[in-house]
């Protein structure tokens, strides 16, 4: 009994919520699954290790690092490109999955090349196309 209330005491006997995984620092997340919503927009779903969650409330975001698909080019999207010198940009999306979820889940809007962007949108392109089922994406917390 003394070992028990011990455990209840310092507690972590009765602990079953899922810690926060996302923080400042990128972390690397496999996405699990990717569907078309609709022309333009995606949902992507990530892994997160077991235990965790993203921990995020309703308003909060995260950054999506990825490959800078114009870097060094004068131009993209027919202006001048103030993103040439990057090797990678981030970009910012809201979580569509609970905090407690064990699974992140993000809704993009893709901007494919074409119409008003004929080389499309860098971080939008690269998660709704390039990157692969099974490959790791660093993302970032608030």
């Amino acid at each position: 009994a003394t070992a028990l209330l011990q455990m209840l005491f310092q507690g972590r006997s009765l602990e079953t919520r899922a810690r926060r995984y996302l923080e400042s620092r990128p972390k690397a997340l496999e996405i699990i699954h990717r569907e078309r919503i609709n022309s333009c927009l995606v949902l992507l779903r990530f892994q997160l290790p077991v235990g965790f969650s993203s921990g995020l409330s309703p308003g909060q975001h995260v950054r999506v690092h990825c490959r800078n698909a114009s870097q060094g080019m004068k131009l993209w999207n027919g202006k001048p490109n103030l993103e040439s010198e990057p090797n990678t940009l981030s970009r910012s999306y809201t979580p569509v999955s609970s905090p407690d979820a064990r699974t992140l889940e993000l809704v993009i809007k893709e901007y494919a090349p074409g119409g008003d962007f004929p080389d499309g949108g860098r971080g939008s392109t690269f998660l709704a196309h390039t990157a692969a089922l099974g490959e790791s994406v660093f993302i970032s917390g608030p």
